[in-house]
């Protein structure tokens, strides 16, 4: 982090210069106008699945691993889902659209409160994948859940990182 740090006090800062830029309104607008019409794409797939009714309301326990996560549930209603993670430290949750983006607070992969907006789809019969997207930081998380018989498997992808951007995956059965 320090040499991001060290660009941005080398290079981007003496780059800006002494004194405000002139006022351009012609620039100003065409600015506000692109600002205006900025929106997050929601995540491709079908708002619901045959699969959601067997397992909305099922608790996974998740197998040992790295992250500490103990077990994972989603509760499905006509236009959202709630997605429940518990780990050592408590259950968080995050609301999300089918189709639309569901805003909230949540310190789901986080590990302390952050404003986020999350969505989810069925990318397949058995996948659904949950964006949850902390829009004051770079930070989008993708999970695609695996929902065979009563296994369940996870797949969580970061789109920036200073590591790896892929997390290991994490298994697990309904209790």
């Amino acid at each position: 982090m320090q040499s991001v740090l060290d660009q941005v006090w080398d290079a981007l800062l003496p780059a800006m210069g002494p004194a405000p830029l002139p006022e351009n309104p012609g620039a100003q607008k065409e600015l506000a106008r692109k600002l205006e019409g900025l929106a997050f794409p929601v995540p491709e797939g079908e708002p619901g699945s045959p699969m959601q009714g067997e397992v909305s309301g099922k608790r996974y326990a998740i197998e040992a691993n790295p992250a500490g996560i103990e077990s994972i549930s989603f509760d499905f209603s006509e236009d959202g889902c709630l997605f429940n993670l518990k780990d050592g430290s408590g259950e968080e949750q995050a609301a999300c659209g089918l189709g639309a983006w569901r805003v909230g607070t949540s310190s789901l992969l986080e590990h302390r409160p952050k404003k986020l907006v999350a969505s989810g789809a069925w990318t397949a019969r058995d996948t659904f994948a949950v964006t949850l997207r902390f829009y004051e930081s770079p930070f989008c998380f993708t999970l695609a859940c695996r929902l065979t018989g009563n296994r369940l498997r996870i797949d969580t992808k970061v789109n920036v990182s200073f590591g790896n951007l892929g997390y290991p995956p994490l298994d697990g059965q309904i209790l």
